[in-house]
């Protein structure tokens, strides 16, 4: 466990050559939202040690779809995507921009990133979840999204400068390593 309520596994992807990583996030339902899923149920034994049950999945870019079938067939669990990922469309269901999803959850839209990036603002737990935008590899440090895969890499810088204007604690990422303390500094500084 991460934190109280928040799960993350982590494995090396020969396919992609770097860390991925899905993070588990409960919900004042007791149900469990997956960000980025990288395994099926079988492959983390959800059924058989976890309190409650996986509910939501949400992608953070429209390159995260990832796992995310595996799960859709098991049971009500909705799937989730911002609607310019591509993957908006059914089973999957458009996210709503701002604040107010999941008792004030605020989705942020990480524009210039990759299709459909988003950045998911916890205020309960003072964390944020970020898909492409920033990563934390153990062998490189934080860095930016490079250029070749964003959209518009200005615009990217601009959106993750809004992103820190309000403080927060922790950030945890698609790719690398949490950061537990101090969150937001770390990424104005690297923002420069």
């Amino acid at each position: 466990m991460l934190l109280p309520g928040v799960l993350r596994w982590a494995a090396h992807n020969p396919d992609i050559r770097v860390q991925w990583a899905c993070h588990a996030i409960q919900l004042g339902d007791g149900g469990w939202l997956l960000i980025d899923p990288i395994g099926g149920p079988e492959a983390l034994g959800w059924a058989s040690d976890r309190d409650g049950k996986v509910s939501h999945v949400m992608a953070t870019n429209g390159n995260h779809e990832r796992l995310a079938s595996q799960w859709a067939g098991q049971g009500s669990v909705t799937l989730w995507a911002a609607k310019a990922s591509g993957l908006a469309d059914p089973p999957w269901r458009a996210l709503p921009g701002g604040g107010g999803w999941n008792d004030g959850w605020v989705i942020e839209d990480m524009t210039g990133g990759g299709l459909g990036e988003v950045a998911v603002r916890i205020p309960s737990l003072d964390l944020v979840v970020l898909g492409d935008a920033v990563v934390n590899l153990v062998e490189r440090g934080l860095e930016l999204l490079p250029d070749r895969y964003c959209t518009d890499p200005r615009r990217l810088r601009e959106s993750l400068s809004r992103l820190t204007q309000v403080p927060f604690q922790r950030a945890v990422f698609a790719h690398g390593e949490p950061i537990l303390k101090d969150a937001s500094q770390h990424l104005r500084a690297l923002l420069g």
